[in-house]
């Protein structure tokens, strides 16, 4: 089967496990777990995944880690996420649109958004829930990004296909 590929940001460090933590308190359980992440791109072609790995690998090898910011906690109506904000993330994101604009959907090919989902696809009470008790003690707080990832998606789980670190390491 020809999965469409999800790129993301990798969030690591103790704001990864952070995140990834309120995913797991909050997100609800459809039998299966994904990790905390920002999705990139939601649907890049399976059939491009060697061009797409070849220039991730070239991109990433002469970019830098970022520092990403969590600056708010986003009222998603069914859910709730954080706001996440690093310019050069986005301009990266920019260049990776720019050569795979041909063949990006609707969805991908629209503005970007940065934001890590903690909650999806609940009722607005249980949403609303979570969204006051994210926001009471909320301060912007740093999350290390030491390069992307790439995932396959089979209709609900995602399989992990590679990461592509920042700096060129592997």
């Amino acid at each position: 089967m020809n999965a469409p590929i999800i790129l993301t940001a990798q969030l690591a460090g103790q704001s990864g496990a952070y995140l990834d933590a309120l995913r797991l308190q909050y997100f609800p359980d459809r039998g299966y777990r994904l990790p905390a992440h920002l999705t990139l791109f939601h649907h890049l072609q399976a059939g491009q995944r060697p061009d797409i790995v070849q220039t991730l690998r070239h991109h990433c090898a002469l970019w830098s880690p970022l520092t990403l910011t969590a600056t708010d906690v986003l009222d998603f109506g069914g859910g709730c996420a954080f706001a996440i904000e690093n310019p050069d993330l986005e301009a990266r994101r920019a260049v990776l649109a720019d050569l795979w604009r041909d063949g990006l959907t609707p969805q991908d090919a629209r503005g970007f958004r940065p934001h890590v989902t903690v909650q999806n696809k609940v009722d607005r009470n249980t949403a609303l829930k979570t969204l006051t008790t994210l926001r009471k003690d909320f301060a912007p707080f740093d999350i290390p990004c030491p390069g992307l990832s790439l995932w396959a998606y089979r209709g609900g789980p995602w399989d992990h296909l590679c990461d592509v670190p920042f700096g060129g390491m592997e």
